[in-house]
C-alpha cells in the first residue's frame, strides 16, 4: 500500500491545499482572538464571528486531510469525489469526504445564518440574546445531508463500477477512496437517494443565496431606521464597518466556493462538464477560508486596530524604545 496517493493531474495542487489549510488555521485563530478583544462587539456579534470562523476552520482541516479530486466521467454518467494525499483506511477516508461535502454546504449557509442573527439584533427592542433556534439551522440542514450522502454517495462494494481512466490511475496509485455521485436523469439508471441528495444540496444553496440577499437588503433598511434616531459619527462608522463585514462574509465565499461548487454539481445533469472549473475549483476554494479572515482583519477598523495593538507591538516597541533612547542620548549630548 502506498503511503501517498495522487489521483490528480496537477501534483502541486496538494501542496496548495496543505499551505491553505495551515494558513487558514492561523488566520482564523487570529480572527477569533481579535474578535474577543473588540470591546464594542456584544456577545451576539462575537458568536456570529466565531460561527463563521469555526466552519472555515473545519472546512480547511477536512480539505487538507482529503485533498479531494472531483472528476466527471460522461461514459459512466457519474461524478467521482476522490480522496487524494496521505493514505488512510477506506472508512475513515469516506467519513472525511462526507464531512468535506457537508462543510461546503454549511460554509455556503454561514452568511445566511449570520444575516438572520444581525437582523434579529437590529429588530430587538432590548439587548436580548439572539434566539437559539438560529444556531440550530446548520444542524437542521446538515443532518439530512449526512444521511442522504451515506445512503446515496458512499459506494456499495458489491456494485462499484470503475471508469477506465480511474482504473489506469489505480494501477499506479492503489485502490481509491471515493464518493460516487450518479448524474443520470434516465429512469432506469436513476439512483433515488443519490438524486435526492444532490437536488437537496443544490436547493439549499439556491435558497441560501435568496435568503442572504433578502436579509442583507432588510438589514440596510433597519440600519437606516436606527440611524434616524442617532446621527452621531460613531453610529455611521459602525454601520459602515458592519456593512463591510457582511459583504465580505458573503461575496468572497460566493465567488470562490458557492458558484464553482454549484456549477460543478449542476452541469453534469445535462451531460456537460467544465473541466477547467472542476479541476481548479478546489484550489480556489481552499484559499477562501484562509484569505477571508485576513481581508476582514485588514479592512474592518476595529479588528485592524486590535491586530496592530495586540499582535504587532512587540516588533515595533523595540524600534520605538531604540528611537526614544537615541533621542534621549542626543538631548543629553546637546545639554553638555
Amino acid at each position: 500500500m502506498k503511503l501517498y496517493q495522487n489521483f490528480n493531474d496537477f501534483p502541486l495542487g496538494d501542496i496548495s491545499n496543505y499551505c491553505a489549510a495551515v494558513t487558514s488555521i492561523i488566520s482564523n485563530s487570529l480572527l477569533i482572538f481579535a474578535t474577543s478583544q473588540v470591546k464594542s462587539y456584544n456577545r451576539n456579534v462575537r458568536i456570529a464571528m466565531y460561527y463563521m470562523a469555526f466552519w472555515r476552520f473545519v472546512f480547511s482541516v477536512t480539505l487538507g486531510l482529503t485533498s479531494p479530486v472531483i472528476k466527471y466521467y460522461s461514459s459512466m454518467k457519474t461524478m467521482y469525489i476522490i480522496k487524494n494525499g496521505f493514505t488512510l483506511p477506506s472508512p475513515i477516508g469516506e467519513i472525511l469526504l462526507v464531512v468535506f461535502i457537508v462543510t461546503i454546504v454549511m460554509f455556503c449557509n454561514g452568511p445566511t445564518v449570520q444575516y438572520l442573527q444581525v437582523k434579529t439584533i437590529l429588530k430587538a427592542t432590548s439587548k436580548q440574546d439572539v434566539s437559539f433556534c438560529i444556531y440550530l439551522i446548520p444542524l437542521i440542514i446538515g443532518i439530512p445531508i449526512v444521511v442522504l450522502i451515506y445512503f446515496g454517495y458512499i459506494p456499495n462494494p458489491q456494485n462499484i463500477m470503475f471508469p477506465p481512466q480511474l482504473v489506469e490511475k489505480m494501477k499506479l496509485q492503489g485502490i481509491a477512496t471515493f464518493l460516487m455521485v450518479p448524474m443520470s436523469l434516465e429512469v432506469e439508471k436513476m439512483e433515488i437517494m443519490a438524486l435526492a441528495c444532490t437536488l437537496f444540496i443544490l436547493l439549499v444553496m439556491i435558497v441560501s443565496i435568496v435568503f442572504a440577499i433578502f436579509n442583507f437588503i432588510s438589514i440596510q433598511f433597519l440600519m437606516k431606521e436606527k440611524l434616524k434616531s442617532s446621527a452621531s459619527n460613531n453610529s455611521k462608522k459602525s454601520q459602515e464597518q458592519l456593512n463591510t463585514n457582511l459583504l465580505l462574509q458573503f461575496i468572497f465565499p460566493f465567488f470562490t466556493i458557492h458558484t464553482p461548487f454549484f456549477i460543478t454539481f449542476a452541469l453534469p445533469f445535462f451531460d456537460k462538464n467544465l473541466e477547467f472549473l472542476s479541476d481548479n475549483m478546489l484550489y480556489l476554494s481552499a484559499w477562501c477560508p484562509a484569505a477571508n479572515p485576513i481581508i476582514l482583519m485588514c479592512v474592518v477598523k476595529n479588528l485592524r486596530d486590535i491586530m496592530r495593538d495586540k499582535i504587532l507591538p512587540s516588533r515595533f516597541s523595540i524600534s520605538e524604545s531604540k528611537t526614544s533612547s537615541q533621542e534621549a542620548f542626543v538631548i543629553q549630548r546637546r545639554s553638555f
